[in-house]
C-alpha cells in the first residue's frame, strides 16, 4: 500500500472535535469558518486548503486534526464482532512524526483518567504494530464498512504480541473494542462531553 493521506477532508466533523490539544477556541472557530467558505459542495477541502486555513488562523501545521465518533457493534453485524460499545479515533497527523503522534494520544487518553498511561501505551503500540492499518490507505473517505473491517482485523491482531509494520506514519486509527478497555469510552465521553464523540453530520 502507498503511504498516502486521504486527498480530501470532511470538515463537518470539526463541530465535534478539538483540532489540536494546543489550539485556542477562537482559532478552532476561525478555522471552521474559513474551511466552510473553502469547501466544495460535498463539504470537503483539500489537504493544501486545510493547511492554508490553519496558517491563516495561526495554527501550527504540526498540530493534529482528530475525528472522533462512537457507535456500538452488535453480534448481528455480519456476525463477526461481539456486542461492545467502542470509541474510535481517526487521527490525521499532518506533519508530525509517528512517535510524537502516539505520545500525544497517550497523554490525551491518560489525562482523561480512563486507563493508566503505561497500560494505554502498551495497548496503542499493539494497535499500531499489529493492526492492518494498510487496509485503509488511499481512501478519501473512511466509511463505517472500513471501520467494521478494521475492528475485525484489530481484534484478531492487537494482542497477539506480533509486531508488524505501521502502514501510514501520519495516519492512526485507534479503536477501543476489547474487554481490557471496555470502560474507556464512557470515561472519555464523561470527561470530554457527549458531543465530542458525535457522529459527523
Amino acid at each position: 500500500m502507498g503511504q498516502t493521506l486521504p486527498s480530501r477532508f470532511d470538515i463537518a466533523a470539526l463541530k465535534h472535535i478539538k483540532v489540536s490539544l494546543g489550539c485556542r477556541a477562537d482559532q478552532v472557530r476561525g478555522l471552521y469558518t474559513e474551511l466552510q467558505k473553502m469547501a466544495d459542495a460535498d463539504g470537503t477541502v483539500s489537504k493544501v486548503e486545510w493547511e492554508e486555513a490553519m496558517q491563516h488562523q495561526g495554527i501550527s501545521l504540526d498540530y493534529k486534526v482528530v475525528y472522533t465518533w462512537r457507535d456500538t457493534f452488535s453480534e448481528g453485524m455480519a456476525g463477526r464482532v461481539q456486542a461492545k460499545p467502542f470509541c474510535c479515533t481517526l487521527a490525521f497527523f499532518i506533519n508530525a512524526p509517528l512517535q510524537e503522534s502516539l505520545e500525544t494520544v497517550f497523554s490525551f487518553s491518560a489525562a482523561a483518567g480512563a486507563i493508566g498511561e503505561a497500560d494505554f501505551q502498551d495497548l496503542f503500540l499493539g494497535v499500531a504494530n499489529g493492526f492492518e492499518i494498510q487496509a485503509l490507505a488511499g481512501n478519501d473517505h473512511v466509511s463505517p464498512e472500513h471501520i467494521d473491517e478494521a475492528v475485525v482485523q484489530w481484534t484478531r491482531t492487537a494482542f497477539t504480541g506480533k509486531a508488524g509494520p505501521v502502514g501510514l506514519p501520519h495516519f492512526v486509527l485507534m479503536v477501543h473494542a476489547c474487554p481490557l478497555v471496555e470502560g474507556i469510552a464512557p470515561a472519555l465521553i464523561s470527561e470530554l462531553g457527549d458531543d465530542f464523540f458525535g457522529v459527523p453530520a
